[in-house]
């Protein structure tokens, strides 16, 4: 648990979120730290509590994974925002209180509830953009790869995974499965722009089909649309750092 926390908070993203959440909340000073913070006073608190919230989701995102590799990715994205608001709430109006001066009035529980529902949609705001911004680029080529044409025109479709047994592919698609007489390697080399990897030596998966990701007891597990699981051996898990997964 404690490797896939390092792993997952060493990504570039978490840095990044870090950095536009930290420059947002500086300038814009919420909870009504603009009009009685100096900016000096917002710089250095804000970024505090933002690499507070981006620490804890990280540690939450985790544990989900490990844990609720059942729900789907909404699901577990409301599971998220919901325990992130409930454990970053108090923790985000009482720092926020600290740039007030003494005369104004103390936190109180409406105040703890506005950060809840910010920290809730934050995260669902996150979320979001992290599977609305994949799905919309675009992934068509401008022919359909060499692989696809030695389907039958019934099994034509956008490809899910590939799956290497004896001297056979099984090419799964949209549409269904077809094995192929042919090397692995082979086909992987006619898969022409379709994004995606090899994630096991007898496994490759298109970025696009990925619906999530399942870690137990050092075994790491793909979810693909069409509702299988598979492997991810060590030599390849360095592609789920690549897709953020």
């Amino acid at each position: 648990m404690v490797e896939d926390f390092l792993r997952a908070l060493s990504k570039p993203i978490n840095l990044l979120l870090w950095i536009v959440f930290s420059v947002w909340t500086t300038l814009s000073g919420p909870f009504g730290t603009y009009e009685t913070a100096t900016l000096g006073e917002r710089a250095t608190h804000w970024p505090l509590i933002a690499g507070l919230f981006v620490v804890v989701a990280v540690a939450v995102r985790v544990a989900a994974g490990r844990y609720l590799a059942h729900f789907n990715p909404w699901q577990t994205a409301v599971f998220i925002a919901s325990v992130l608001a409930a454990l970053l709430s108090v923790p985000t109006f009482l720092m926020a209180s600290a740039m007030l001066p003494p005369e104004v009035t103390p936190p109180t529980l409406d105040g703890v509830l506005i950060a809840a529902a910010s920290v809730l949609s934050i995260s669902l705001g996150l979320r979001a953009l992290y599977h609305v911004v994949p799905v919309a680029r675009p992934v068509a080529t401008a022919s359909p790869p060499p692989l696809m044409l030695r389907l039958p025109s019934q099994k034509q479709a956008p490809l899910i995974r590939l799956t290497s047994s004896d001297h056979y592919v099984r090419v799964v698609t949209e549409r269904g499965e077809t094995d192929l007489l042919m090397r692995f390697a082979d086909a992987i080399s006619e898969l022409g722009e379709v994004e995606g990897a090899r994630v096991h030596r007898s496994h490759w998966v298109a970025r696009s089909a990925v619906e999530g990701v399942r870690r137990d007891s050092g075994r790491v597990m793909i979810r693909t649309r069409d509702g299988a699981e598979v492997p991810v051996s060590r030599t390849y898990q360095r592609v789920l750092d690549d897709w953020n997964l």
